[in-house]
């Protein structure tokens, strides 16, 4: 049994790997082009790729399907990636659930490459595949991404970055606020198939970390960061965790 401290130093460095990667070794050539945004079919075909040249390594899933039908994939990667080793922690990042929110995305779809295609070449990397069972999902809410627009302006000021088109989902809900929470159990739109299918991959696997990604301010929310009058300013609504999160 891993200890928890090697485990969540681990754990530690592939967040630390998403925004300070070292240099790739692998060759430009093999490299995913970084000059696009890439979309839902650009997604399908690399991760498909790459769990054909990795077939040790990496796994393409889903965790279900989108309102308009589209697999919610993830990648899965780990040295034995057939099997649940046992005290080997399960990690995941998730993305792109406000589908106009596209950085996130596209830093989980470019991890995912620099992993497999550095394995055998960077000690680093190999330590972190070896000893985590990672799980990738770039995007939460394709159909939002594949609704929205490069470079949209809004209000008429082309500083502004506020557009909207694309952040919901295909039933114009924002997944990111559909979650039941301590206050409410169900959403006033009801639970949409997205978040019914990220609540049931979460409650059926033993994640012990994970990150979602998302775009623009810089912000931190804590659990239960709601309040009774779900006010949504100016309330501080304790944890459970208070005394901690402190």
């Amino acid at each position: 049994m891993k200890s928890l401290v090697g485990c969540l130093s681990t754990i530690w460095w592939l967040v630390l790997l998403l925004f300070y990667p070292v240099k790739p070794t692998y060759s430009e050539s093999q490299a995913i082009d970084l000059s696009k945004y890439h979309h839902y079919e650009d997604v399908e075909a690399l991760f498909k790729k790459l769990e054909s040249e990795y077939p040790t390594l990496a796994r393409l899933g889903s965790i279900g399907q989108s309102t308009k039908g589209r697999e919610l994939y993830y990648l899965q990667i780990s040295d034995n990636v057939s099997a649940i080793e046992e005290g080997e922690p399960m990690f995941k990042y998730v993305a792109n659930i406000h589908g106009n929110e596209a950085v996130g995305r596209q830093l989980v779809i470019f991890l995912a490459q620099y992993l497999l295609k550095n394995y055998h070449s960077n000690t680093r990397v190999k330590t972190l595949v070896d000893s985590t069972n990672i799980f990738l999902m770039p995007s939460a809410n394709p159909d939002g991404f594949e609704n929205s627009r490069l470079g949209i302006k809004s209000k008429g000021n082309d500083d502004t970055c506020e557009g909207i088109l694309g952040r919901q989902n295909a039933n114009s809900v924002d997944l990111n606020r559909n979650f039941p929470d301590q206050f409410r159990q169900t959403s006033n739109f009801g639970i949409q198939k997205e978040t019914q299918a990220l609540m049931d991959w979460i409650e059926s696997n033993p994640f012990v970390l994970s990150a979602n990604l998302h775009g623009g301010s810089v912000v931190a929310s804590y659990p239960f960061d709601d309040s009774k009058g779900h006010k949504l300013t100016d309330v501080y609504s304790k944890s459970p965790d208070d005394a901690m999160f402190r």
